[in-house]
């Protein structure tokens, strides 16, 4: 994990963007200039460091809330029932894939929605639209489909079963700590990507971008290194996590046992009741 954050600050080199039109941010001469080019670059490198560690710590867990998400809104239309499969939540701690839509109303003249743009092609834009009635059209079996230009509230948002997790894994020692740095890593990001947001809209305008200033304003190299402090503290107190803990204490699951117990029996049973991803594993899927 450590040596992935370093590789994602020292490249600072997202990929290629998907289609020419989509690298032409209008500035002064109607492309991009050096200093809003390396701006991007320098959020896009925050953005996958950012993926990276909660795909690290978290991503077994959002992976997981996905595909249950999926059979749960499959079996309550299936089923002929009284007690459906469903969230004992409320719903602005639902799945966030369902309960914030955050991708529709992304725009294109947004940090996120250039970001996105340039990776997945302008294209792109013209299949995401959708009712809010459904799920997230990013949302896959795998959790997010987006790798990079995520809207801002997807980036910053960790829902209940997320805290609670911290909670259950630090304990009566450690768990407030825990919990205070999701809070500050929200905290962090909110900042960096409303800092980068003004930076490349100006940029944008014709207005010059010192992306050096710019990375040192946002606090991007201490966010950076926060990410890492903040992995080696949930390291420090992982362990394994029962099919039933998942199901009842985190997900909070009500309905029929007979439909959800299999499910994250086979889920939790998969992955050895992990959810923290551990370098061995990050290697070999590499």
């Amino acid at each position: 994990m450590f040596r992935r954050l370093r590789t994602l600050v020292a490249s600072n080199a997202p990929a290629q963007p998907a289609d020419a039109a989509a690298a032409e941010t209008p500035g002064a001469a109607g492309t991009m200039d050096d200093g809003l080019e390396q701006a991007l670059l320098d959020y896009a490198a925050a953005e996958d460091a950012l993926r990276a560690f909660t795909d690290h710590n978290f991503g077994r867990l959002c992976a997981m809330c996905a595909r249950w998400t999926l059979l749960a809104a499959k079996t309550n239309t299936e089923a002929d029932t009284a007690q459906p499969v469903e969230w004992r939540l409320s719903s602005w701690v639902t799945n966030c894939c369902n309960a914030n839509h955050a991708l529709e109303s992304m725009t294109e003249d947004s940090l996120a929605g250039i970001v996105a743009s340039r990776q997945e092609g302008k294209q792109w834009w013209r299949q995401v639209r959708r009712a809010e009635g459904g799920a997230c059209a990013a949302l896959t079996d795998q959790g997010c489909a987006l790798k990079r230009g995520r809207p801002e509230l997807c980036n910053r948002y960790f829902c209940e079963a997320v805290r609670d997790y911290l909670w259950m894994m630090g304990g009566e020692r450690h768990g407030a700590r825990l919990a205070a740095q999701l809070d500050e890593l929200q905290r962090r990001w909110t900042r960096l990507y409303a800092a980068y947001g003004d930076a490349i809209a100006a940029g944008r305008r014709g207005e010059p971008v010192d992306a050096p200033r710019v990375r040192c304003e946002t606090g991007r190299d201490a966010y950076l290194r926060f990410l890492e402090t903040f992995d080696r503290e949930i390291a420090a107190c992982a362990r394994p996590i029962a099919a039933e803990t998942v199901s009842d204490r985190l997900f909070k699951v009500s309905g029929d046992r007979g439909v959800y117990e299999p499910f994250f029996a086979r889920e939790v049973a998969a992955i050895g009741g992990s959810i923290r991803r551990n370098e061995r594993e990050e290697r070999d899927d590499a």
